[in-house]
């Protein structure tokens, strides 16, 4: 389970994400890390978030990003909102390191889902910077910081996720794992 000053270390791109706030620090309002995004790093699909919001205070470097109809770059200092139902992209397009403090509000069990990221990344389950997409579909049925791709109607995926996230399971996927989180779920 994620904890306050617990670092999370990517070994095949050297990123890092540093807790600042978990839920239970801040009884569910937010979850808050700061995350040092390294060239070529993560690099997410269009997505959106049907319950919570993303703010990015960028540090140092400059955070490229995507959201409705609208793109950017955001320099240190700046803070954007990505707000929750709307489909969005963020991403260090730069040449050297991108800081930023992220936010999510509200938690939920987001956490869950940055361990996993970059347990599995660690373990080299990650194919093309994404997890797989039996990962995807038992997240999508069983967490409440529900994440979907912006490219496929949310209803499709929570059809695929009502079919898919059983075949998952067999195959071994869970919502959170000991190893990375501390439990199973």
């Amino acid at each position: 389970m994620a904890h306050k000053g617990q670092v999370l270390v990517n070994p095949r791109n050297g990123e890092t994400v540093e807790f600042l706030e978990t839920a239970k620090d801040s009884g569910g309002k937010q979850l808050r890390f700061k995350w040092t995004m390294k060239p070529g790093g993560l690099n997410p699909v269009e997505h959106l978030h049907a319950l919570q919001e993303e703010e990015f205070e960028v540090l140092s470097g400059r955070l490229s990003y995507s959201f409705g109809d609208t793109s950017g770059v955001a320099l240190p200092g700046q803070i954007i909102t990505l707000p929750k139902g709307v489909r969005h992209r963020h991403y260090n397009n730069e040449n050297s390191d991108t800081v930023v403090n992220q936010t999510v509000r509200p938690a939920l069990d987001a956490e869950v889902i940055v361990e996993t990221l970059y347990g599995f990344s660690a373990d080299g389950k990650m194919k093309g910077g994404r997890p797989p997409i039996w990962q995807m579909m038992v997240w999508l049925r069983t967490l409440q910081a529900k994440t979907y791709l912006a490219a496929i109607p949310k209803g499709v995926q929570d059809i695929l996720s009502f079919i898919l996230s059983p075949i998952g399971r067999l195959l071994g996927y869970r919502a959170s794992y000991v190893k990375y989180s501390g439990f199973e779920s």
